[in-house]
């Protein structure tokens, strides 16, 4: 049996990986297959899962470690990947640009952030 269209572009053919990352260099994540490394968490699970607003969110507002293994459906073999990106140690706050300058910020390849004294914009690059 084929595949239809929908079965290969909806949420089913949906999943994030999870990894530390090391400065800003990355491998490109648009070509298939995406093979699996040590190190690294593939969650089949949709990009609007509420989830990920929760295990995001953590850097500012903690939860405890088995709320949001439970949350993200991770198994026991694959919990010492997941732990390994967690921390008890508070994140420093962020205070905002305080620069006399505008500051311009590239994220990925199609996100900017760009910042005065005054006021934040995040766009589309």
């Amino acid at each position: 049996m084929s595949r239809s269209f929908g079965e290969t572009t909806g949420t089913a053919a949906q999943s994030i990986e999870l990894s530390i990352a090391n400065g800003n260099s990355r491998s490109f994540v648009f070509s298939t297959p995406r093979l699996h490394r040590e190190g690294h968490l593939r969650l089949n699970l949709p990009f609007n899962y509420e989830g990920f607003d929760e295990l995001f969110k953590m850097k500012y507002v903690p939860q405890p470690y088995g709320y949001i293994k439970d949350l993200l459906h991770i198994g026991d073999e694959d919990d010492e990947v997941f732990r390994s990106f967690f921390s008890e140690e508070v994140p420093p706050p962020h205070d905002g640009y305080s620069g006399d300058d505008v500051r311009i910020r590239y994220f990925g390849h199609a996100c900017r952030l760009i910042e005065t004294s005054f006021v934040s914009s995040v766009g589309k690059a």
